[in-house]
């Protein structure tokens, strides 16, 4: 705070970097204090060092490109609407950017496995069970969220942040809906990466940024705010959705047909909720905060018992259940104990 009040900016950075280089000098110190592990730069390898900058270079690539990706919106806007219009599509950037931590916070569980099933154990059937079953539980997942905001999202953003931010909602929903597609198949990028076949994804995406600044600008200049996201959908529809599809059946052997099939099977178990939110924005007045919170719990309420009884397969019903099953079963303890 003392270096952001003084130098602002500069100061901020200044700090954000320090910072980050104590955490490092910590972890060295901790891995030959606690754990006694030794450096050695004698017979350095320089044949795995190649080969190590050349994998991790189309990574370091990848997150540059997205950082562009999701970041060339607002500078366009900002050049021509200002500052007001670009806090309108940066509202809509941060529930985009939650909406994106949901689904990673799964797949980074399952990273260990798909190394594991590349290296040693299996082939491109089990890495296209494994790559299913997780994109099953990532959509289960995100589609109660992309639905509750296609219904419950307006309301939302204008009583946390305010009418003047109701031009957030449209937004959100061209930069959420079409990120869908990536976000449950973004296992695919480990496997991709554990059989060394992540640099088309760097190009593909390295030209979807460029897509999406040539498609922004004129829309920008023509609907605004709505006009860039709508240039982002379409860079994204064409690369994660076709692109990617493409790459991931024909190249990296993943079963993508297989894949879109098991998705595609939880559409009847969406009939009712998308059913529930049309009744509900009909019937309550959502922009009371009670009414909200209550209409908002009924729509999760009749999404989970939907999906439990059309959409998961047996799998997935003893993966939810199992740890509510448990929870009884200690309730029951503690009462026998009491």
């Amino acid at each position: 705070p003392v270096l952001l009040m003084g130098y602002g900016s500069v100061g901020m950075v200044a700090a954000t970097t320090l910072l980050n280089f104590s955490i490092e000098m910590a972890g060295i110190l901790f891995c030959k204090r606690r754990l006694d592990m030794k450096f050695s730069f004698v017979n350095f390898d320089f044949k795995l060092m190649k080969e190590m900058i050349v994998f991790s270079s189309f990574i370091f690539i990848n997150i540059i490109v997205d950082q562009v990706n999701w970041n060339v919106d607002k500078f366009i806007i900002g050049r021509f609407y200002g500052t007001t219009a670009v806090a309108v599509y940066g509202l809509a950037a941060q529930l985009n950017t939650y909406y994106l931590s949901m689904s990673s916070a799964i797949s980074s569980v399952f990273i260990p496995r798909v190394h594991k099933l590349v290296v040693v154990e299996g082939g491109n059937n089990d890495l296209t069970k494994l790559f299913t079953k997780i994109g099953r539980i990532q959509f289960m997942l995100l589609s109660l969220i992309a639905t509750g905001l296609l219904f419950l999202g307006r309301p939302f953003i204008i009583l946390w942040a305010g009418k003047n931010y109701d031009g957030s909602y449209p937004i959100a929903l061209l930069l959420i809906l079409p990120v869908t597609i990536p976000l449950i198949q973004n296992i695919g990028i480990e496997i991709q990466r554990a059989k060394n076949m992540h640099q088309f994804r760097s190009w593909v995406y390295l030209f979807i940024a460029i897509g999406n600044v040539i498609i922004s600008i004129p829309l920008t200049m023509r609907f605004g705010g709505i006009g860039a996201a709508i240039g982002t959908a379409v860079s994204l529809i064409i690369g994660n959705g076709f692109l990617m599809n493409w790459y991931n059946h024909s190249k990296v052997g993943l079963d993508m047909i297989f894949f879109w099939n098991e998705i595609i099977s939880f559409a009847p178990s969406l009939i009712l909720p998308l059913i529930s939110g049309i009744v509900l924005n009909r019937i309550f007045d959502l922009y009371s905060i009670p009414t909200f919170l209550f209409s908002g719990l009924i729509y999760v309420s009749i999404f989970g018992l939907s999906i439990w009884k059309f959409g998961m397969n047996e799998y997935e019903k003893d993966l939810l259940g199992r740890p509510f099953i448990k929870f009884i079963k200690k309730l029951k303890c503690l009462n026998k104990s009491k």
